[in-house]
C-alpha cells in the first residue's frame, strides 16, 4: 500500500514537473518571438528614419538667396510649371502669374505687373489657402524649408515611400502637398473649410460650421 501511494506521488510529482516545464517553454518561446517581432519593427523604423533624412539631404531647396529671375529673356533656360490651372499657372521659381502669361519655355513673365512670387494672397496663418497656385507659390518660400521637412518627416510610412520614389526637389514636394493634403479634411470626406482647402503644413484649417 504505501508502495503505491509514493507510486502515485511520484507520477504527480512527474507530470507537476512536465506540465511546470511545458508552461515555462511556452512562456519563453512567447516572449522571444515577441521579442523578435519588436526588434524588427524598431530595426524598420530606424531605417525608415534613415532613410528620411537621406532624402531631405538630397531634396533640392529653393535658394535662400534671393536670385534675380533671368528665365523670361533667356530661351535657354526651361521651367516646369503646374500645368493644369485653367486661369493661373505657378512655376518651379515660385511665380504665379495668368496662364496667358505663360511663355513659351513654361516660364512665367515675371515683367507683367500681376506676376508674383512667393504668392501667399489667399493663404492663411494655418498655411493653407484657397487657391492651388498660391499654395504652392508659397509653400516654395524658402523659409518653410524647416516646415516642409517637418512635414516629411511626418508622414505616414507608405505615403513616404510613393513620395520618395517621385519627388527630387521643393517645387515637387510643394505641388504634391497642396494637391493631398489631408489637414484640410475631417471625418475622410469633409472640408474642415471648403474655401480654405490646399495646405501645405502641419496645421488645419479653422472648421467652418454650416
Amino acid at each position: 500500500m504505501v508502495s503505491v501511494i509514493r507510486n502515485i506521488r511520484k507520477r504527480w510529482f512527474l507530470a507537476a514537473l512536465f506540465f511546470t516545464s511545458l508552461v515555462y517553454f511556452i512562456y519563453k518561446t512567447s516572449n522571444s518571438r515577441r521579442d523578435l517581432t519588436r526588434n524588427e519593427t524598431s530595426f524598420k523604423l530606424v531605417q525608415n528614419v534613415q532613410r528620411i533624412e537621406v532624402f531631405l539631404r538630397t531634396l533640392k531647396w529653393q535658394p535662400r538667396v534671393n536670385v534675380p529671375n533671368q528665365t523670361s529673356n533667356n530661351p535657354s533656360q526651361q521651367c516646369r510649371n503646374s500645368l493644369q490651372g485653367k486661369q493661373l499657372i505657378v512655376d518651379d521659381n515660385g511665380y504665379v502669374c495668368k496662364r496667358d502669361y505663360l511663355l513659351d519655355n513654361g516660364c512665367c513673365d515675371v515683367t507683367m505687373h500681376d506676376t508674383g512670387r512667393y504668392a501667399c494672397k489667399t493663404c492663411q496663418t494655418s498655411n493653407c489657402c484657397s487657391v492651388y497656385e498660391h499654395c504652392v507659390s508659397c509653400c516654395l518660400q524658402p523659409k518653410h524649408k524647416n516646415l516642409l521637412e517637418k512635414v516629411v518627416r511626418g508622414l505616414k510610412t507608405n505615403t513616404m515611400l510613393i513620395m520618395m520614389s517621385s519627388i527630387h526637389d521643393q517645387f515637387d514636394l510643394c505641388l504634391m502637398k497642396c494637391r493631398t493634403s489631408s489637414t484640410s479634411v475631417r471625418h475622410e470626406n469633409t472640408y474642415r473649410d471648403p474655401s480654405m482647402k490646399y495646405c501645405f503644413g502641419v496645421g488645419a484649417p479653422e472648421l467652418r460650421m454650416f
